[in-house]
């Protein structure tokens, strides 16, 4: 038998991918250059995704949103809480019991680091009923991580750097606990109330599945949108930012 040897093209994009994130949180922040907001939600969304991809490196899957042993639904934000730096908080969540259940409110009403919108007003929740939980200003393209999407990030025919991952949203903010925090892109950008959109009217932060983030004008093209928003369309777009 001979032997096998070499790294799946998936183990490398890991790889880069967090040799890059490590080396930009080295760098001294006047290093970094201007800390708007904006460039701190594409540095939340960078993490956000890293996230997500490190948890498809332990588990062989992106952080999908399916029930487990219990029969209980963690939202794609809960399952990643380890790679965010909140391991304590993740292992505090019953996992038998609901997100809202009474066993569990202590714990998802904690506000994590990196799950809102950087120099804004804190958004509560839009529903009343969890007005005291934890919100977040983030949200999952519906066609990559809703239901069915992709399980894992070589799914996505149509290229890591061609396929929105995550945005920020600015309507209808959900706690972070709540599984069902997905939005489709094409809706356009700031358009209505479900979809992707930001602080800013002209321009929102996104990322791909390869990690890489941008801030994409609302003005983007209507085509072009729908091309980044499916996994495996097999839209023939040429991507530039």
């Amino acid at each position: 038998m001979g032997l096998k040897y070499g790294w799946r093209v998936f183990d490398v994009m890991i790889s880069l991918a967090i040799i890059a994130f490590l080396v930009a949180s080295l760098l001294p922040s006047g290093a970094r250059g201007p800390s708007s907001p904006h460039i701190l939600a594409l540095n939340d969304l960078r993490s956000i995704s890293f996230a997500s991809l490190n948890v498809e490196a332990q588990t062989g899957r992106l952080p999908i949103e399916v029930e487990n042993e219990s029969g209980v639904v963690l939202s794609w934000a809960t399952q990643i809480l380890p790679m965010m730096d909140q391991s304590a908080l993740y292992r505090e969540i019953d996992q038998t019991s609901n997100w809202d259940s009474a066993t569990n409110k202590t714990s998802y009403q904690h506000q994590v680091p990196g799950y809102e919108y950087p120099g804004q007003k804190r958004l509560v929740t839009s529903n009343p009923k969890y007005k005291d939980y934890g919100s977040i200003h983030y949200s999952a393209n519906v066609h990559v991580l809703g239901p069915g999407g992709v399980t894992s990030s070589l799914d996505v025919t149509d290229g890591a750097s061609n396929t929105m991952l995550f945005g920020s949203i600015r309507d209808n903010i959900p706690p972070w606990g709540q599984p069902g925090n997905f939005r489709d892109p094409a809706l356009g950008l700031n358009r209505y109330p479900n979809g992707f959109g930001g602080p800013s009217d002209e321009h929102i932060p996104v990322s791909f599945v390869d990690g890489h983030v941008t801030m994409l004008s609302r003005g983007i093209d209507d085509e072009l949108l729908k091309a980044i928003a499916t996994p495996k369309g097999g839209e023939n777009v040429e991507i530039e930012f």
